[in-house]
């Protein structure tokens, strides 16, 4: 269950037309959103047995992308953990956000004597043709349109020198 439903319901019913997005949300295995949920249908299972900060998240994030590239009504794709919220209205928010025709990542460059560069790059990086230089971090949210979303969701060359990657969710992208 998500933690702050009652918060991302009325996010999306303030002054928000329910024809102008998708919502896709992926449980825990074997979890079901009750009727009354505002997910309730929404949720889409994979079969990728999920565990925090490795590989498996970044797969099921594509999955959820996949999914929803499937709706050709679709143009920008948004993903936001269940507790990153926007501080601002729906009809705010999606304005800013086809105002712009770029993707939106936070990915920042991180020095080579970083914490995480130091205590999560691997080698196995290196093999797959992503190198330390370019190793970034970003938060788990992220807003693409579907170029670059289909560019994601294909990539996978790389995948296998993720495997090892701790939270690998907030460099993969």
């Amino acid at each position: 269950p998500l933690p702050m439903e009652d918060v991302w319901r009325e996010f999306f019913r303030w002054r928000a037309n329910s024809s102008q997005y998708s919502i896709y949300v992926h449980p825990h295995a074997g979890y079901k959103y009750p009727s009354t949920s505002f997910f309730h249908g929404r949720d889409i299972h994979e079969k990728v047995n999920v565990k925090w900060g490795g590989m498996s998240q970044v797969k099921a994030i594509k999955y959820l992308v996949r999914v929803a590239l499937q709706d050709p009504l679709n143009t920008w794709f948004c993903f936001m953990s269940e507790t990153c919220i926007p501080l601002i209205p729906f009809e705010k928010w999606r304005s800013i956000l086809l105002a712009n025709n770029k993707s939106i990542i936070n990915a920042c460059a991180m020095s080579a004597g970083e914490m995480e560069t130091e205590t999560r790059w691997r080698p196995s990086l290196d093999a797959v043709g992503v190198k330390k230089s370019d190793w970034r971090k970003s938060a788990t949210w992220f807003a693409l349109n579907r170029k670059h979303s289909e560019v994601f969701v294909n990539e996978s060359v790389t995948e296998v020198g993720w495997d090892s990657v701790p939270c690998c969710d907030e460099h993969y992208l």
